[in-house]
């Protein structure tokens, strides 16, 4: 039975495993260490976007854009749609260059959003801020047709493509003509203004949606994924050699140790998995593919963890009705993505962990008895 103290300590843990996990990046980010680019540019390198689109027939396919050929300031880079090439130039920041002459437009799938004295695109007021664009293809119109595209609001995307990691934070905006009318709208990413998604009211699509990139628009959290992985690793194992070895925060029963530190473990673990994994990098696993199989592992250990110290199976009920929910949910409605974090059940179970490690399990000589103390 663990006194009031060393549960707010297990508890204390985690939080301090994100902390120390995530400041790295935020330092690096805000500083400008140079650890991680704050300002990518699409066409100074050999990148590529590709999108899934709609044009209201059966005939869907994909339409990708992809760097070929890295000048001095001015790129060559092909749009392909189903096997079928065209070649067009922008500079390296994104203006579309037409003649070899550069424009004032900015490409409609990669929106330069960053300030030049700016130290990133968080930092730069967004909402309300128009650019000027070009469709060079023809995708909401007529071909190499300008438009002034406006950022509205911010917000959360949740794909479903597995290149696209997870959740991006991102712009909303919508796209006028030269007479002010509304031509489509859509989702682009916050830190970089690459096109997400896209709904189109005239021209040859009907929607575009990204499927597939190597744009750094998921670099803040790769940055801090290993260094992330590596401390709620270690903090649990670095605590339980404090209890043994040191004399001041030393535990003298091995038992109360061991439940200790893996209470501490089993919660850097539900917060990885329940926040990390399941905002940041549930796509890139599949929403019911490798993520359940982790959910359900990390399911099965907390219930072998409640019978072993016989907390009673209702410490494990949050982790077992999340594996119902997503269940569930990916049959009813695949679209909904945020059904991940909707149900944080890992989190729960360990909550009701670390509460039932401070009483002391009552035995009941019935077996009706026996059931509703596991279950109450």
């Amino acid at each position: 039975m663990l006194s009031v103290k060393k549960r707010i300590l297990i508890i204390l843990v985690p939080v301090l495993a994100i902390l120390i996990g995530g400041s790295p990046t935020v330092i690096a980010r805000i500083a400008n260490l140079g650890a991680n680019v704050h300002d990518p540019l699409f066409f100074d390198r050999p990148l590529f976007a590709e999108y899934r689109y709609d044009n209201g027939t059966k005939s869907d396919g994909s339409l990708s854009f992809k760097v070929t050929n890295v000048g001095d300031s001015v790129s060559t880079f092909t749009a392909t749609e189903n096997g079928i090439s065209q070649t067009f130039q922008a500079s390296h920041d994104g203006f579309y260059v037409d003649g070899g002459k550069t424009t004032q437009n900015k490409t409609f799938f990669w929106v330069h959003i960053v300030d030049p004295d700016s130290p990133g695109s968080e930092f730069t007021p967004q909402i309300g801020r128009t650019h000027l664009i070009i469709d060079f293809l023809g995708v909401m119109g007529p071909a190499k047709t300008s438009y002034n595209l406006t950022v509205t609001d911010f917000v959360n995307y949740w794909p479903h493509a597995p290149g696209i990691d997870g959740a991006q934070a991102s712009l909303a905006f919508y796209v006028t003509n030269e007479k002010g009318e509304k031509v489509a709208e859509g989702i682009m990413d916050r830190t970089c203004g690459l096109l997400f998604k896209m709904q189109i009211s005239a021209g040859m699509f009907r929607s575009l949606e990204i499927i597939n990139t190597d744009y750094d628009i998921s670099r803040n959290r790769w940055s801090s994924f290993f260094f992330l992985v590596a401390i709620f690793i270690i903090l649990p194992i670095v605590a339980y050699v404090v209890f043994w070895k040191t004399r001041r925060f030393r535990i003298e029963d091995k038992a109360e140790r061991v439940e200790i530190t893996l209470l501490m473990g089993f919660g850097t673990a539900a917060v990885f998995i329940d926040i990390w994994i399941d905002v940041w990098f549930y796509a890139r696993l599949g929403s019911f593919g490798a993520n359940f199989i982790l959910h359900a592992c990390a399911a099965g250990a907390f219930l072998a963890m409640c019978i072993w110290k016989k907390y009673g199976l209702k410490g494990a009920i949050p982790a077992l009705l999340e594996l119902g929910f997503v269940t569930g949910m990916s049959f009813a409605d695949s679209t909904y993505v945020p059904y991940l974090t909707a149900f944080m059940g890992l989190l729960l179970s360990w909550i009701f962990m670390v509460i039932l490690s401070g009483y002391k399990p009552q035995e009941s000589r019935t077996l009706k008895g026996k059931l509703a103390k596991n279950v109450i």
